[in-house]
């Protein structure tokens, strides 16, 4: 599949792959169910690398509802937001799905651990976020009025179950899961194992150079607020190519570093539009994580 040959092309030019994340796509958002089509033997894909001596995690999305009953779901009147991290029903169904997808038994996939995204659509009244998957989210404009959880639980509180939840069902699936998650704050040392810096974005707002100077306050900080976690670089850049390069050569120096692309880099998404990376510059960058290793 696709993975394998973009892990084969970082093979051949040298670049150290440690761990494996399949990124979004790889399932419905809400019901963690790897797609048959992309994925028609996932649990074959990891097995793979685990005999080359490499780790695989998941990215899985919080709160995006997509596959999920409606009773499971928060709404803004009749819109019908994110998932209720405060419903017994879901929270059960959740930790089955993250045991299933980590655990070695027969049945399951495996797999060894998640890449935490979308906290950003935790319930909110000032901020009304909401959709099935990533790509397809919207804001509301108008307020219907007060949203309607279930239990007492809000905001930070209800992020922190949701986290928790995973956390400890993945733990129980594969006491060495690896959860990283952007959640840069003591309050939530006891739910992630590695903090993720979380995308860079599109840096055409960025001035020249200055790409590590910005992750690096990022790093600063989580080593601050968590030390001695583990630091997850992250590589997601897109519009300049040489930003990017730039980044992903030099990103070692404030984390564990983190490549997103292997033959192509993406300049736009509204034009689809990418661009060829050069074997020699893969080259580069495997020579400077090598010696580091």
């Amino acid at each position: 599949g696709f993975y394998e040959h973009w892990i084969s092309r970082l093979e051949e030019t040298g670049i150290p792959v440690g761990t494996v994340i399949i990124d979004a796509g790889w399932s419905p958002a809400g019901t963690l169910e790897p797609n048959k089509i992309q994925w028609p033997d996932l649990r074959g894909f990891i097995q793979r690398q685990h005999a080359r001596n490499r780790r695989v995690l998941l990215w899985l999305a919080t709160f995006l509802h997509e596959g999920l009953p409606d009773e499971w779901c928060v709404y803004a009147g009749k819109t019908k937001l994110v998932a209720n991290p405060g419903n017994s029903a879901y929270r059960s169904f959740l930790q089955k799905q993250v045991f299933r997808l980590l655990s070695p038994q027969n049945g399951c996939f495996d797999a060894d651990g998640f890449k935490i995204d979308q906290l950003a659509y935790v319930p909110s009244e000032r901020d009304l976020r909401g959709g099935e998957h990533f790509g397809r989210s919207f804001v509301l404009k108008d307020n219907p009025g007060k949203l309607k959880t279930s239990g007492k639980k809000w905001g930070c509180e209800l992020l922190y179950q949701l986290q928790k939840d995973i956390y400890l069902a993945a733990k129980k699936a594969k006491p060495d899961a690896l959860i990283t998650s952007s959640t840069v704050h003591p309050y939530f040392y006891d739910t992630l194992d590695m903090v993720r810096l979380h995308d860079t974005g599109n840096t055409a707002i960025i001035p020249e150079d200055t790409i590590l100077k910005v992750m690096k306050a990022r790093s600063d900080l989580a080593g601050a607020v968590l030390p001695n976690v583990p630091i997850d670089t992250d590589n997601w850049i897109w519009g300049d190519y040489s930003k990017w390069l730039e980044y992903t050569l030099r990103s070692y120096t404030i984390g564990v570093p983190c490549i997103f692309y292997s033959e192509r880099f993406v300049m736009s998404f509204k034009n689809a539009a990418t661009r060829e990376i050069p074997k020699d510059d893969l080259r580069k960058i495997g020579r400077l994580w090598r010696g580091i290793i």
